[in-house]
């Protein structure tokens, strides 16, 4: 007959592992389920924060009656969203293992590249999603503005001005949409030097 050597305070340590491990996968959901939630709230507060700032900064120039100003604004807001655009692409056809290589020769910013590679998926939701859609809004609202602005000096039949708003409105989704297009082939092309280029610059704000 064998003996069991196993004492008393082994065996309540072996329970307490195994229940420890039973109840590890819900604990681990539990904690993904508030990051996802955290992560929404996050969203919600920068898409409004966004939007606002620069809403606010439109709002004051939507009184103007120069079309130049206008234009200079919509210009801006496209070269927002390019630029956005063009980083959230190429983090998500960056290549982590190239960082990884950069990073054990110790080059300033490439740990900063692994960390905007391995989050990729929230990099794209804030400039692509975020970024895009309210420079996109808010530059359509613009382009109402102006459409109104060219109306007021002309003397216009109901139809023609509905014509000007149109052309006005559907030039600028055109150029927006345009512009997209090259920035994500820019950033499939160039994804490993954009990263990289973010990377070092986001390094002069964070400690080696």
């Amino acid at each position: 007959m064998e003996h069991d050597d196993t004492k008393p305070e082994q065996t309540e340590e072996i329970v307490e592992q195994k229940i420890q491990e039973k109840h590890e996968p819900k604990q681990r959901k539990k904690n993904a389920h508030r990051k996802k939630i955290w992560w929404w709230v996050f969203i919600f507060l920068f898409t409004f924060a966004t939007a606002f700032s620069i809403g606010l900064v439109a709002e004051a120039f939507l009184q103007t009656t120069s079309v130049i100003i206008c234009i200079v604004l919509i210009a801006i807001l496209i070269l927002i969203a390019f630029l956005g655009d063009i980083v959230a692409v190429a983090v998500a056809y960056a290549d982590l293992g190239h960082f990884n290589a950069m990073a054990s020769r110790k080059i300033r910013g490439a740990k900063n590249c692994i960390k905007l590679v391995k989050n990729s998926d929230k990099v794209s939701s804030i400039l692509s999603d975020v970024l895009g859609d309210v420079t996109g809004i808010i530059s359509g609202a613009l382009g109402v503005s102006l459409a109104f602005i060219i109306i007021v000096g002309g003397d216009y039949t109901t139809f023609q001005e509905a014509l000007i708003i149109a052309l006005v409105t559907a030039c600028i989704a055109a150029v927006t949409v345009m512009v997209k297009s090259i920035a994500k082939k820019i950033a499939i092309k160039n994804n490993a030097k954009i990263v990289f280029a973010v990377g070092r610059m986001l390094s002069l704000f964070t400690r080696r």
